[in-house]
This record gives C-alpha cells, sequence and structure tokens, in this order.
C-alpha cells in the first residue's frame, strides 16, 4: 500500500510542479522579463533542458517505490530478527518417549488477557489411548495443546509426560515426539511428497506410500500428472481446502511419533472423507497417544474418552454414550449440531 501510495502521488507531483516551473518561465519569456536578461539561444537551451531533464527525474522519483518495497520486506525480516530466542528447555532426552501425558492442577493465562485460559485443568491420557476435547470456542481447547507443545508455560500446575515435568526434556526432542495437524495448514511451494515429509532428510517410500493411503491424498494425486511430485505452489495454492488438510494430516502421521495432536485437522472435510480418514488413522495410530480437538462432535464419537471443556474448566468427561445419558453440556451442544445439521439438510424441517 505504501508502494501504490507513493507510486500515485510522487511522478504526479513531479510533473505538476514541472508544468508550473515551465508555465511560469514561458510566461515571464512573453512578458519580455526574460529577454532582458538572457538571449532567445540561451531561453531555448535552457527550455530544451528542462524538458530533457524530465525522464530521468521521473525515473528517480520512482527509486522511491522501491525503496517502500524493500522496507515492507525488511519490517517482516526484522520482526522475526528481533522476537526473543526461545528457550531450550531442560537437558532429559530419550530414545523415544512412551506417550503417558497427564496434567495437574494447570492453570494458564495469556499475556494481555483478562481471563484465564485454563483453570485448575487435570487429566490423565494413557499411552495408546484416544482422548478428545470439546467445548464452545475460547473454552481452553487449543492452548491445551499449545501447552504439550511447549509453545507457552502454565503459571500454576504440572504437565508430566511419562512421569517427567515437561520443562525437563529439551524443546526439540519434545516436539519431535509429538505429531500435529492444525486447522490451518501451512504448506511449502514444493511437491506433494516433499511437503507430508517436510523437516526429514530421506523420504521412506514405505511409510509415506501408508501415510497417503490412510489420509486419503491418493484420491486426488492419483489424477494429478506427475502424482505425488506433482507441485502444489506457495501455500498449496494448486489444492482445495480439504486437500491441503489431508497433507496435513498426513505430515503428522508421516512422523510417526507416540503422540499425536489433531487439532479441527478435518474441519474442512465432508462427512464421507472425514470418516475415510479417521478410519485411516485409526489404523496407524494403534501404540500411540491420540489427542482430538474438535467442534464437530462427529469427529470425537468413537474417541476412548471426552473431556468437555468450558470456561477453561472440564465439567464433563466420558464416552459419547455416557455424556449423552448425562443430558449435561455434551449431550446439549450434540443436540444441537444434529438440529443444525437437519435444518441445513431441510430447511422446513
Amino acid at each position: 500500500m505504501r508502494k501504490a501510495l507513493v507510486a500515485s502521488v510522487s511522478v504526479p507531483l513531479l510533473i505538476f510542479f514541472a508544468g508550473v516551473t515551465v508555465a511560469l518561465i514561458i510566461y515571464l519569456s512573453m512578458s519580455g522579463v526574460i529577454e532582458s536578461l538572457v538571449s532567445p539561444g540561451t531561453f531555448v537551451s535552457y527550455l530544451g533542458a528542462i524538458l530533457l531533464l524530465m525522464g530521468p527525474v521521473k525515473r528517480l522519483a520512482r527509486v522511491n517505490e522501491h525503496l517502500q518495497t524493500g522496507v515492507a520486506a525488511a519490517e517482516s525480516v526484522f520482526d522475526v530478527l528481533d522476537k526473543t530466542i526461545e528457550e531450550t528447555g531442560g537437558n532429559k532426552m530419550a530414545e523415544k518417549i512412551d506417550g503417558d501425558i497427564e496434567f495437574k492442577n494447570v492453570t494458564f493465562q495469556y499475556d494481555m488477557a483478562d481471563n484465564n485460559a485454563l483453570r485448575d485443568v487435570s487429566f490423565r491420557i494413557n499411552r495408546g489411548e484416544t482422548v478428545a476435547l470439546v467445548g464452545a470456542s475460547g473454552s481452553g481447547k487449543t492452548s491445551i495443546a499449545s501447552l504439550l507443545l511447549g509453545f507457552y508455560r502454565a503459571q500454576q500446575g504440572e504437565i508430566l509426560i511419562d512421569g517427567s515435568p515437561i520443562e525437563h526434556y529439551q524443546v526439540e526432542f519434545l516436539r519431535s515426539q509429538i505429531g500435529f495437524a492444525s486447522q490451518e495448514a501451512v504448506l511449502f511451494d514444493g511437491s506433494i511428497e516433499s511437503n507430508v515429509a517436510y523437516s526429514v532428510a530421506q523420504i521412506d517410500e514405505k511409510v509415506l506410500t501408508e501415510v497417503v493411503e490412510a489420509s486419503k491424498i491418493s484420491v486426488f494425486s492419483d489424477k494429478l500428472p506427475d502424482l505425488l511430485k506433482t507441485s502444489i505452489g506457495e501455500q498449496g495454492v494448486r489444492l482445495s481446502g480439504g486437500q491441503r488438510q489431508r497433507l496435513t494430516i498426513a505430515r503428522a502421521l508421516y512422523r510417526c511419533a507416540p503422540i499425536l495432536i489433531m487439532d479441527e485437522a478435518t474441519s474442512a472435510l465432508d462427512n464421507v472423507s472425514e470418516s475415510q480418514i479417521k478410519e485411516g488413522i485409526k489404523a496407524l495410530s494403534a501404540e500411540r497417544t491420540v489427542l482430538i480437538i474438535a467442534h464437530r462432535l462427529s469427529t470425537v464419537v468413537e474417541a476412548d474418552r471426552i473431556l468437555v471443556l468450558q470456561a477453561g474448566r472440564i465439567v464433563e468427561q466420558g464416552t459419547h454414550r455416557q455424556l449423552l445419558e448425562m443430558d449435561g453440556h455434551y449431550a446439549a451442544l450434540h443436540f444441537r449440531q444434529k438440529k443444525e445439521e437437519l435444518e441445513s439438510t431441510d430447511p422446513n424441517a
């Protein structure tokens, strides 16, 4: 926008002032003022020089446009460079963690926020268990995932992985043990396979084939000219929203990490595609600890346990059937979504 502003103002202003100057000189020459000071030949030479300077001066004025582009780019670069260096965490490392997760009376508040995102939250997820977090927007679901990934630190309470506080683990090692699929797909200008196996030096073709089938990428990649080697463009512009989310899911599965976090990872998929991908994920996650964050309850029906959050607290927990029988927050949310689905398919319902 600054570049457009400079381009739309600088050159027209330059031409305006130059035109005013030339008009003033011509006016003075016609009134006889200049004639008494210089000869006609000198005057014509001077006027010609002014007109010849217009082109170079206009090009010089456009330099500011490029400067503004550079300034905007520099702001983005320095925004990253000026960020506080992330703490490396503790020194604890292992060949591989088992995947037991426990939150003990965790309270967390974001900087500049008025209220706590999490309030005295306690729960345990055993190795190989699939647990879902549901609740309204702002209830604290994503905050739990962010704390597990080490993006933030809780003000109170303890987060344990395999019985050790999360602060004892080296951050890089901790994140290498967690596969994370988010709602927002972060993709790069490269092939499908390079995006799935991102950050891995050598692609394991066997694992790649398994995760491509599990995430149903093959449904659309088999129709592409270069199959998995097809370029998807910056941020995956050549793919639909659902296809981009499938790549994010495949990337999380490819890491073969003992903990898998799915944060609204299937929100852009239709019910049929979501059901197919759920089966694929289930097949590859037999021994993994899976944490599913979802707004759409059809995503979490088959979870081993569902935790219902409200205003940063766990208000209910149990299986899908148990929570419906409680006739509480989860049941109200479930029937509300069913009603919305019915109304969307039948406006007269």
